[in-house]
C-alpha cells in the first residue's frame, strides 16, 4: 500500500542496471527536514552505496572529483533487529466499531525527535487517558519504524486488522505537533458533508484546533488510500519553519508547546466522545 511511482521506478532501474561502485548525490537543503544536505535515497532494497554532498561544497572541490581518482568511505552498516509493535486495546459491548489513535514513536538517527514525534505520542497517551466512549472499540497504536523504508509496524497491524476482521470507523494520527508559536492543524479524510460539518463544529469550540491542509507522508496515507475516514493533527506551521528542525540535531524538547499537547489531547477527546459515525 506504498508510494512507488513509476518516475522513481524507472531513475531506479537505470541505475541498478549501470552498476556503479557507489553514488554521490549533490543535495542542499530541502523544505521537508532539517538536514544539509538531504539524502537523495532511502531504500533498504537499493543496494549500491549512496552518499550525500551539499552542492554548495561541490564547486570547490569539483576540480579534484573530475580530475583525479577519488576514495569513498561511507562509514555505514544495516543491523538486524527484533522490534515490537505495540496496540491497546480496549472493547465495548454493542461496539459501533473500532477507533485508532496512533503515532509514530520512532525517530531518525542524530535527533531528540522531540516534535517529530514525541509530540505526538505525548498527545496519544494523555487523549488516551480521557477517552469515555462507550460505542466504539479503541485502539491506541504507537506505531514503530515510521520513519524508515520498511515501515514493519503499519504492515503489522494491518495483518492484525485483517486477522480480527476489524472494522476501522476512524483513525486519528499525530505527527509533529504543539510547535512553540504555533497552532494545531487537523485535516480531514473520506468524511461525508454530515460528519465533516459535525467535525467543524467540534473544531470550532476547540481552543487553538484550526483546519489544515491534508498530506500523505505519515502512517494515516495507507488507511486514508484504502477509504478509512482519517483525521490528521499536525503543526500550523509544518510546511513554513516547523519542518527545518526535523530529523537532525535541532528537535529539541524547547521546541515544544506543552500547553499545546494539551490542547489538542482535548479535542482528540471531544471528537471520540462525541462525534457520531455514519
Amino acid at each position: 500500500p506504498f508510494y512507488y511511482p513509476d518516475e522513481h521506478k524507472i531513475i531506479i532501474d537505470c541505475l541498478e542496471a549501470k552498476k556503479p561502485c557507489a553514488i554521490i548525490a549533490l543535495t542542499g537543503g530541502t523544505s521537508m527536514s532539517g538536514l544539509k544536505p538531504f539524502p537523495l535515497i532511502e531504500d533498504g532494497n537499493f543496494h549500491i552505496p549512496v552518499a550525500s554532498l551539499d552542492k554548495d561544497i561541490f564547486p570547490g572541490i569539483e576540480d579534484k572529483v573530475t580530475e583525479e581518482d577519488i576514495e569513498l568511505s561511507i562509514v555505514s552498516k544495516n543491523n538486524i533487529v527484533t522490534a515490537h509493535q505495540l496496540i491497546a486495546s480496549k472493547e465495548v459491548s454493542d461496539s459501533k466499531g473500532t477507533i485508532v489513535i496512533c503515532a509514530h514513536m520512532d525517530s531518525k538517527y542524530n535527533t531528540n525527535g522531540a516534535l517529530d514525534n514525541a509530540s505526538g505520542v505525548a498527545v496519544m497517551l494523555l487523549a488516551a487517558k480521557g477517552i469515555e466512549t462507550n460505542r466504539y472499540n479503541i485502539d491506541i497504536v504507537p506505531f514503530n519504524s515510521e520513519e524508515y523504508f520498511d515501515p514493519q509496524g503499519e504492515l503489522i497491524y494491518l495483518e492484525d486488522l485483517r486477522k480480527s476482521e476489524k472494522e476501522i470507523s476512524l483513525l486519528i494520527n499525530i505527527d509533529t505537533v504543539a510547535h512553540v508559536g504555533s497552532k494545531l492543524a487537523v485535516a480531514y479524510f473520506n468524511f461525508n458533508d454530515k460528519e465533516m460539518l459535525e467535525l467543524d463544529n467540534i473544531m470550532n469550540t476547540s481552543t487553538n484546533i484550526v483546519s489544515g491542509q491534508p498530506w500523505y507522508a505519515g502512517d494515516h496515507a495507507a488507511f486514508v488510500f484504502g477509504g478509512t475516514r482519517c483525521i490528521l493533527i499536525s503543526a500550523s506551521d509544518l510546511f513554513e519553519g516547523c519542518l527545518s528542525y526535523t530529523h537532525c540535531p535541532k528537535d529539541t524538547i524547547d521546541l515544544v508547546d506543552e500547553k499545546l499537547i494539551e490542547n489538542v489531547a482535548e479535542y482528540i477527546c471531544k471528537v471520540v466522545n462525541d462525534i457520531t459515525l455514519r
